[in-house]
This record gives C-alpha cells, structure tokens and sequence, in this order.
C-alpha cells in the first residue's frame, strides 16, 4: 500500500472529476487524518475490520465531512435533519447530546460516521456504536479538524452539485446519480455496490460488443432500485430531501415512479406519444416520444419492445436501453405466465384495502388456529402439514366451495392458500423453523433464530444461544422487521441480552438499526399478486 494519499483517492469521492482548488487543502487534511488513525492505540481494532486501502478511504470520507460542513453543502446536515423526525433526536445511539453545535463539526458526528463506515464496507464483523476505540479515535481526528476549521476554504463546485434548476427527467435522474454513487455520505454503501456489480459485469463481459449497454443498464436499475443503509431511503427520497421542502421538485421526486421494466407491444404513435401496452397485464402506457430516440424504428403493430419506463411529472419516459423484436408467440405466454412480470405493475395498483382486508382475515384465522399466537416453533418435519393444515381451516373459515377455492388458486398467484413444499436444503440443514404470522405479508419462516423466543412449549430454546440468535434476527434481510418487533414487544423483559450494553443500545435504536441491516427488506410488502382472467 501505498503510504499517503493521492488526489485521485480523494477525487473518487467527489461528484466531478476535475480538481478544484480546495481539493489540495482536504488532502492535506485527509493524510493528516490517515496518520492519526495509524498512530491511534486502538489501530489494531481498525485493521480487522478494514484493508489499509479501506483505511485511506475512510479517511478521505472523514474528511469530505468537513469539507461539507464548511460548504455548506448539506448532505449530513439532510441526514441529521431526517434522522430528528423520525426519531426525535439528531443522532443515532446519544441519548442526549453535550457541547454539540449544529453548524459546526462535533466529535458525536464523527463517532457515528466511523462507526458507519466500518460497518457498511464489512460484512464479516458487527462493530459496536459508542465503542471505547470508536470515541478515542473520533477525538483525535476532530483535534486535526478544529485545527483546521477556521481556515478550510468552501468548496463552491461541490456546493453547486446538489442544486438543481431543471425539471427535465434526466437532469433529476442524474441528480440522483450523484446522490447514490458520487456523494460522500453513501460512498461505503451504494457507491461501493455499485462499483461491485460494475467490475463484475466487466470481468465477464469484457468482450462483449454490448458492454457499455450492460453497464448503463445496471446503473439505471439501481439507481431507481438501491435503498441505503442510512434511514433506508432511497436515490429520489435522499433528492427530495437535501433539496429541501420549499424546492419546486420536492413533490416530483418523492412521486416519481419505480422503473418498469420488461416486455411491451408497439401499439402506434403520434407526435407527442408512442403508445405501448404491458404484454404481461395488458396495461397502456403513453411513452413521451421526446423520451426515446429510436421511435422511426418503430413500424409494425405488435412488435416487442423491451424497455424500461418511469413516470416522472405526469408523464413516462424512458430509462435505460431498449431493443426491439418482431412478434413472439412463445414470449408473450411466457410473460403473461411470468408472477414476476405480472407483480412488476402491482405499484399501480391501488388494492391495499382489499388486501388488508383478506390479511386481516387471515389473521384472525391463524390466532385461532394457533392457540392465539402469530408464531409456532416446530421440528422441521412438521412445518409443511403445520401451515397446509392452516391453509385448510382458513378456506374452510370462509366458507368457500372446492371450485372456488381453486378460482382463488388461478387468480391470486403467491396467494396464502397455494400451499407449502419446504426445498430438501432446507429440510437438511435444518432442525427446526420458527413460523411467523406477519399481519403485513403472510405467513413467514424463520431458522436459525429460535432462541431468541422463550416460549415455554419452545423445546429448542438455549439461552447460550440468545444473543447470537436475536443479532441474526436483527440483520438477517431474510427475516421481517415485523418478526423482529414481535420478539421485542413481546419477550425483552424475559430476555437478559437487553440488559447488556449492546442490547440496551438496540432498544434504544432499533427502528434506525434495523433500517441500516435490512435497507430495502426493512419494508415487508403483501406477497398477494392478482392475475388477469
């Protein structure tokens, strides 16, 4: 590794590629700030977490948080504001908050920022908030950082990066760009994944002719997909926010649309429109033909145009690559008979009451199914009759014939009633499951976490295993916040692992944890999906 670092390890930070004369300042600092950490006594904590790479990096991260304080940039002040309503406090993991000013740094924000560095980049260790050598190494960073405070220079080209002027769609798509993959802030998160899946798809593709449409594709999907591991928000929330609410696109951005992407039918155009329907549900799209480039191509009724589209400002417009087929006999009953394709509109939908309302019922059918309880802990071998035979009484609760049980079956795919088959892997490496009642989805299963339920019918509790097993329930993205919330609500008190210091922390910051662990799976969604008759 290389000893200092450079300005291009400080650039790729930074939402532009050109050196400004600030630059040379905070690389100053950045290299000061990479010494202290070396020289820190607690060093040896950093190193099994973070490659010397890794290091440096943090290091200029550190350091762009001064930058944007004194710039007045505002992406943590976004961050500290958000963070105040919804949690009634301007950080994480302080209770109250001593000689802390505003608009000014403070060794609190440092400390969480070292810890969330650490824990976005690594996956292999769980570092601990309010550690002893997390504060330690925050006071002596911010010793360089008063230092420099009363002469950093703004860096006004960084400033005018998160202001935005124009409405058009793809001015505000690369807005969000430079929030999610160009900004400091999210640099450990998204930026970092999406360097990842980048490199990836290079090393695979490297030869390809179509590689640059494989690379552009992928960054258009997550940009619109990628949720970060701060508050779980994702790219157009984050826009919203450090634009602020007074901005004329506050509103636009928080209602721009997911992306749909998949296969369409040409139906025409005009001079404004070209006009598509969704092969999967038949739904109509208006596509604004400024949008897309290629609409000459565009000839013959029924042709198959695979695209992606988002609707932005009461319009769509298109985002990411297209091609264009003939007719397809095959494909079009493929994705007609594809959930995935078939949910992919579910967002247009506006059929929560009525799922609610079957959720409910089913509820209160699993309650009294369940001896009024939303879970049950059986051997492996007795989960699959557990939850077919509560499928049975469910039906039978409502009354149902044979025949329309089996309509519900053809026109609710992924529906409670379809019935359960465990894969043999799981069944192998299993002993047993937790089965979970989630009021928001469904039923739920859950391995490897049974010790964090002391039920007195649960023969596979082991209290040696409770804390292992509550910290796998908190970061698994496999299991729901609702499951989380339940153990909470309903067994702390019987727990002695919320008694310790890391428990304690959890309860105190649970919803902003589980967030971070669990980033877009932190939002349960009803697995329900209507098909078209």
């Amino acid at each position: 590794m290389k000893k200092q670092i450079f300005i291009k390890d400080w650039l790729k930070l930074k939402p532009y590629q050109q050196q400004q004369s600030s630059d040379l300042f905070y690389l100053r600092i950045s290299n000061q700030v990479l010494g202290i950490i070396k020289k820190s006594e607690h060093f040896n904590f950093i190193e099994t977490a973070l490659d010397p790479e890794q290091v440096k990096l943090m290091s200029c991260f550190l350091t762009s948080y001064l930058e944007d304080v004194v710039s007045e940039s505002n992406i943590w002040s976004t961050f500290r504001y958000e963070h105040e309503l919804l949690y009634k406090k301007c950080l994480p993991f302080f209770q109250k908050l001593e000689d802390y000013y505003e608009d000014e740094i403070n060794a609190q924000d440092v400390e969480v920022l070292i810890w969330y560095f650490i824990n976005a980049v690594q996956e292999t260790y769980e570092f601990e908030p309010n550690s002893f050598y997390i504060k330690d190494i925050a006071e002596d960073v911010m010793k360089v950082f008063e230092d420099a405070w009363e002469y950093a220079p703004e860096n006004t080209t960084l400033k005018l990066k998160y202001t935005l002027l124009e409405s058009d769609f793809y001015k505000s798509r690369e807005f969000i760009d430079v929030i999610l993959f160009q900004t400091y802030l999210f640099y450990p998160d998204t930026a970092l994944k999406q360097q990842k899946v980048e490199l990836d798809i290079f090393e695979k593709n490297r030869n390809e002719s179509h590689l640059l449409h494989l690379l552009n594709s992928e960054r258009d999907r997550l940009l619109h997909t990628s949720f970060t591991k701060l508050l779980g928000l994702k790219g157009k929330e984050w826009a919203a926010k450090v634009l602020g609410e007074k901005h004329p696109l506050y509103t636009s951005f928080l209602e721009l649309s997911p992306k749909l992407e998949g296969q369409f039918f040409y139906k025409g155009q005009d001079e404004r429109y070209v006009y598509l329907e969704y092969i999967a549900t038949g739904e109509k799209f208006n596509l604004l033909k400024e949008s897309y480039d290629n609409a000459t191509d565009l000839n013959n009724v029924d042709d198959i145009l695979y695209l992606g589209i988002c609707k932005w400002r009461g319009e769509w417009w298109f985002s990411g690559v297209a091609m264009i087929q003939s007719f397809d006999v095959n494909l079009v009953n493929k994705e007609r008979n594809s959930l995935e394709s078939v949910s992919a509109t579910d967002f247009l939908k506006i059929n929560s009451d009525r799922n609610n309302k079957t959720l409910a019922s089913q509820k209160k059918a699993f309650l009294e199914f369940n001896q009024n309880s939303l879970i049950k802990i059986l051997p492996i071998e007795e989960v699959e009759p557990f939850v077919n035979s509560f499928m049975s009484f469910y039906n039978k609760s409502l009354g149902l014939s044979s025949k329309e049980v089996e309509k519900i079956r053809e026109n609710h795919k992924g529906s409670i009633d379809q019935g359960i088959t465990l894969p043999s892997s799981l069944k192998e490496n299993n002993d047993s499951a937790l089965v979970f009642f989630n009021e928001k989805t469904g039923i739920q299963m859950g391995f490897d976490i049974n010790s964090a339920f002391p039920l007195k019918e649960n023969s596979f509790f082991n209290p040696e295993k409770t804390r292992e097993h509550i910290i796998t329930l908190c970061n698994s993205t496999d299991i729901s916040t609702e499951l989380v919330m339940y153990c909470i609500d309903n067994f702390k008190d019987q727990l002695p692992f919320f008694e310790s210091r890391f428990g304690r922390l959890l309860l105190n910051d649970t919803d902003f944890l589980l967030r971070f662990w669990k980033t877009k799976d932190y939002y349960s969604k009803a697995m329900v999906t209507e098909v078209n008759e």
